[in-house]
């Protein structure tokens, strides 16, 4: 086999060189290939720590001097191999609402996706996408909302050992980037009696 630098003239390389900067390359390209490519939810670091029964309180801030309060009674598991759900009723100041969150991995990229349905009426989905930061205990949901430039960040985080608490740090984006609302909800475990 023949190398061809345009800095150099040809050079013959052993073919074992060649097989191994293939190999290289070829990784470069598309990742690498690993057993826990297969994603298994009730291992996963974050989200086997999410499965069973929630409440969720808190309230957002509007740059407007609005308060939306919000409660939350959830309930998150594992369907088939592959999908993550978390399902539950929310009040926002009052008025009850159902919703879901339905959580997948694309193949393709490797990357996590959510589809959020607000409510029964309304059969819309919001996508979002979702990184992780092992070391912080940290998930973070991001959403493009109305197909423009505005967002909506969620950042959910167990902080210390106790995996029975988290909070969401919530802020939800104008077109130009300023925080239109924004605040942090705490969630805690429902314990069997």
């Amino acid at each position: 086999m023949l190398v061809v630098c345009p800095f150099r003239r040809a050079v013959p390389m052993d073919p074992r060189h060649a097989v191994r900067r293939l190999l290289a390359l070829l990784f470069l390209v598309t990742g690498p290939v690993r057993a826990e490519d297969k994603l298994d939810f009730r291992t996963h670091f974050f989200f086997k720590h999410l499965i069973g029964e929630w409440i969720t309180e808190g309230e957002l801030k509007g740059t407007d001097g609005n308060v939306v309060k919000l409660k939350e009674e959830w309930k998150a598991e594992v369907l088939g191999d592959d999908t993550f759900v978390i399902e539950g009723t929310r009040e926002l100041n009052g008025q009850p609402e159902n919703y879901k969150w339905t959580v997948t991995r694309n193949a393709s990229t490797g990357l996590f996706e959510a589809a959020h349905r607000a409510s029964d009426n309304n059969p819309d989905t919001q996508r979002f996408e979702i990184n992780f930061s092992e070391a912080e205990m940290k998930m973070e949901w991001t959403g493009f909302l109305g197909g423009g430039d505005s967002k909506a960040v969620l950042v959910d985080t167990f902080a210390g050992t106790d995996r029975d608490v988290f909070e969401s740090d919530v802020k939800l984006t104008n077109e130009s980037g300023a925080t239109t609302l924004s605040g942090v909800l705490k969630s805690k475990r429902v314990k069997k009696q």
